[in-house]
């Protein structure tokens, strides 16, 4: 990722620009940033998304590859007569 920070000079060189940011940041001026980044999803979403891939893996496992789709369950409950 890059990030490209545009600076308005109003007539400084770039030290006597980056001094007076510096200046304002150790005083505590302008917009405060949190601590912490505030969550994007409510809990109870990304709970429900745990849940939804956790299935989605169980029933991946539960597949063997190239079967599409058929679970090795429904394999073993056809008749063997079928393939004799």
């Amino acid at each position: 990722m890059s990030v490209i920070i545009c600076a308005l000079l109003q007539g400084k060189t770039l030290e006597e620009w980056t001094a007076t940011i510096k200046e304002r940041v150790d005083k505590g001026q302008g917009h405060i940033v949190p601590e912490e980044l505030p969550h994007f999803f409510k809990p109870e979403a990304l709970e429900e998304a745990k849940e939804h891939w956790k299935k989605a893996r169980e029933q991946q496992a539960e597949r063997g590859p190239g079967n599409q789709g058929i679970t090795f369950k429904q394999i073993s409950s056809v008749p063997q007569s079928l393939f004799t």
